[in-house]
């Protein structure tokens, strides 16, 4: 079940696993609480249970939604499921919100550096990890737009 990171106990396990899964070296709960604190609408969700754990943090910045976390630790057989929860997630964040466009991933040409950059992504490769996040955000209703730059998916 997913929970919003409200306390500085949350703070301080999600901090760890974006450190050691996610996208950044060095992650700190007092990093995250700055974060929470001092950006606009600024949200981060914890997802954990027998099989996987999961981070999702979005902000809302120049009429999008940028996901700021997008950390999973998972066996790769239940990355489909993950990314799948992922997507349900986003979703329910979205769907009474004026703006329906998600950025994922603001990436780089170099696919490789794409694999550095995301722990849980680099696990299976970006090509193969957008091609689950196609299928299974596309079930959920969402068009995504995938371009060497940025990932972005619309709520339709």
């Amino acid at each position: 079940m997913w929970r919003e990171v409200l306390t500085y106990e949350d703070m301080e396990k999600v901090a760890f696993l974006k450190t050691d899964f996610g996208c950044a070296l060095n992650y700190t709960a007092d990093l995250v609480k700055n974060i929470i604190e001092r950006k606009t609408d600024c949200h981060f969700y914890h997802y954990k249970s027998d099989k996987m754990e999961l981070l999702k943090g979005y902000r809302e910045k120049n009429g999008l939604i940028n996901l700021i976390a997008y950390t999973l630790k998972a066996d790769i057989k239940d990355y489909p499921e993950a990314i799948r929860l992922m997507g349900e997630h986003a979703k329910e964040y979205i769907k009474n919100r004026e703006i329906k466009k998600l950025i994922i991933y603001f990436g780089s040409e170099d696919e490789e550096q794409m694999n550095i950059a995301n722990i849980g992504v680099g696990k299976i490769g970006f090509s193969e990890f957008m091609k689950i996040v196609i299928e299974e955000y596309g079930k959920l209703g969402f068009k995504t737009i995938f371009d060497k730059k940025q990932v972005t998916n619309e709520l339709i």
